[in-house]
């Protein structure tokens, strides 16, 4: 109800979000942080197998979570992997 009544700014199409989702894809980690008071992402992470601190907690990136966070987040193709090197 909140967000239905929300004024519209316009080019914004979504003017809050409760947490944001840092990816370390390199690094195999996902990292949750909020600036709310009423939002835990301690939850968000422990439904992964991690936790952390309310304001700040993170996780392994798993399957699960790869698929949660990359694959149904972001519709695009596969990159095909280069060749290998040949070594001189």
């Amino acid at each position: 109800m909140g967000d239905a009544q929300a004024p519209k700014n316009p080019g914004k199409e979504y003017t809050h979000r409760d947490y944001i989702t840092i990816l370390n894809i390199g690094g195999k980690r996902v990292v949750f942080r909020t600036i709310h008071d009423h939002v835990d992402v301690s939850e968000v992470a422990g439904q992964y197998g991690s936790g952390g601190h309310a304001k700040a907690s993170g996780c392994s990136l798993s399957k699960e979570a790869f698929q949660t966070f990359v694959l149904d987040t972001f519709h695009l193709e596969p990159i095909r992997e280069d060749a290998p090197q040949k070594s001189l």
